[in-house]
């Protein structure tokens, strides 16, 4: 009656199983994912602030020069591609474990791009 209730299903009218438990691996596989997801976030993040240093800033050229400078670098483009991946990553790891244990671990490294810039340009 509770599994119904859950939504849980009898198959065949059989018991049900280790319905609402979640299998070890794949919560690891989630862990995984999700610290991995993270590293190529904040990387992407990194790679693009140092690029972002280096191209001209909005308001000195045109806008038109400005878009063409950044569409023409290849290490923004890689960090922007970077942070994509790190985003299917994200869902990935998502559907392998809960909200409550995939965002602490992205949380965890959102400072550490602009820590890391801070240190190598003092």
């Amino acid at each position: 009656m509770i599994g119904w209730a859950f939504g849980l299903k009898h198959m065949n009218n059989m018991p049900i199983k280790y319905a609402m438990e979640v299998r070890l691996s794949t919560l690891a596989s989630g862990i995984l994912t999700a610290a991995a997801a993270a590293f190529c976030m904040n990387f992407g993040i990194l790679m693009a602030k140092r690029e972002v240093d280096e191209l001209p800033r909005l308001g000195v050229h045109s806008l038109w020069k400005t878009i063409k400078a950044f569409i023409s670098s290849k290490r923004w483009l890689k960090a922007q591609g970077l942070q994509f991946v790190a985003g299917g990553l994200h869902v990935l790891a998502l559907a392998l474990a809960p909200l409550s244990i995939v965002e602490p671990i992205k949380g965890r490294g959102r400072d550490l791009p602009s820590r890391a810039h801070r240190g190598l340009s003092a």
